[in-house]
C-alpha cells in the first residue's frame, strides 16, 4: 500500500503543475511577436506543448535576438509539459499492476478506475 500511496502523490503533483505550465506557454504565445502569435492561436491545449517544444531558438548570425529569446521562452515550458505527461505516464504504468495485485476492489471506485484509465490500465 505504501507504494501505491507514493506513487498516487507523486502524480498527483504534475496535473497542477503541467496546468501552470501550459498556462505560461499560452500568455508568452500571446504577448511574444507576431509570428509566434500567429503560429500558436488557435492551436489546442492538447498539441500546445508539443508545438512550442519544437520552436527553434534560430540563434544564426543576423537572427532576431527578440524571437530567438521568445522561441526559447516558450520551448523550455514545452519541453517541461510533455516531461510531465511522460512522468503521468511512468507513473501510471507503475501503479496499475500494484493497484490490480493490492486492492483490485480500487478498481470498482469511479475516480480510481478513471485515473488508472488515464494510467493505460483498462480493468474492470
Amino acid at each position: 500500500m505504501e507504494a501505491i500511496r507514493a506513487l498516487v502523490v507523486a502524480g498527483r503533483s504534475a496535473r497542477p503543475a503541467r496546468i501552470m505550465t501550459l498556462n505560461q506557454i499560452r500568455h508568452l504565445s500571446f504577448t511574444g511577436p507576431e509570428e509566434l502569435r500567429a503560429r500558436l492561436k488557435g492551436v489546442s491545449r492538447h498539441h500546445l506543448a508539443a508545438r512550442a517544444a519544437a520552436l527553434r531558438p534560430g540563434q544564426r548570425e543576423g537572427a532576431d535576438p527578440v524571437m530567438a529569446a521568445a522561441r526559447t521562452a516558450l520551448r523550455m515550458p514545452g519541453r517541461r509539459v510533455l516531461a510531465l505527461d511522460e512522468e503521468k505516464a511512468r507513473t501510471g504504468a507503475l501503479l496499475a499492476p500494484l493497484v490490480t495485485a493490492t486492492a483490485p476492489q480500487l478498481l470498482t471506485v469511479s475516480g480510481a478506475r478513471h485515473r488508472g484509465r488515464a494510467a493505460g490500465h483498462r480493468g474492470g
